[in-house]
């Protein structure tokens, strides 16, 4: 609720918009340029 800008689930229920969005955009909109390092190392 709190990334939906409401603070009870009645106005959630008034507000709330789904945005429909495709895999590709979800991997697109994560971190970019991250390195991984091995916990091995």
């Amino acid at each position: 609720m709190c990334s939906c800008g409401v603070s009870s689930l009645k106005q959630l229920q008034r507000e709330a918009k789904l945005t429909l969005v495709s895999s590709t955009s979800i991997i697109e909109g994560g971190a970019h340029d991250v390195m991984v390092k091995d916990a091995k190392n």
